[in-house]
């Protein structure tokens, strides 16, 4: 007789919720928890080494996702919402770097709005030589006194990665996020893993 609680084929949708929260954690909820490592670990290894390849400028997705968002936001409660302008970023490659989780769009909206200046005219952007940021995020020009002295307004702005060493970056973020998707895809349709019978009953 076949057993009934045998759930294989089956949606798992908290399994499926929770891979995309933190890598590995649906496989770890099924009870595959040495699966789930293997997920945590490469996923954050290729996320971690894009970062470190290039810093922040590997996660910029021109507030893409988050722009759509509010547009939606302001159609279902009739208020009217004003979109963030990004005059640069890589919103298509951030579609792939998104199922990395929570951990992408923390990474991006801490880039958008603590390293990115502020135009006058609202305009979010990586800073330029002899630019600096001021502490609300507006832009500051550095200025040269009489006596030919530099002085940096605001902190020193952040410069987007070289060409090569940028796109190497946000191809290592993007991979991590579609190898987490393919897990969460995994997953979903997974079946908990049964605990292993006593030694010595009948099969």
């Amino acid at each position: 007789m076949p057993d009934s609680s045998d759930n294989s084929d089956r949606w798992q949708p908290v399994a499926a919720a929770l891979a995309f929260l933190l890598p590995g954690a649906g496989h770890a909820y099924l009870g595959h928890t040495a699966r789930g490592a293997c997920v945590l670990v490469g996923v954050g290894g290729l996320f971690g080494g894009g970062l470190f390849i290039a810093g922040l400028d590997a996660v910029d997705s021109q507030l893409f996702v988050q722009n759509l968002a509010r547009s939606a936001i302001s159609r279902v409660t009739g208020t009217p919402a004003k979109p963030e302008i990004v005059a640069d970023g890589d919103s298509i490659w951030f579609l792939g770097t998104m199922f990395v989780g929570p951990a992408a769009f923390i990474v991006d909206n801490i880039h958008q709005y603590h390293f990115k200046v502020r135009e006058p005219n609202g305009v979010l952007r990586s800073a330029r030589p002899g630019e600096g940021r001021g502490p609300n995020g507006e832009l500051l020009p550095i200025t040269t006194d009489s006596r030919g002295v530099r002085t940096l307004g605001g902190t020193p702005p952040n410069r987007r990665a070289l060409a090569r060493i940028g796109e190497i970056g946000t191809l290592y973020c993007t991979i991590a996020g579609i190898l987490n998707l393919i897990a969460i895809i995994d997953v979903a349709y997974s079946r908990r893993r049964q605990p292993a019978a006593p030694a010595g009953s009948n099969p």
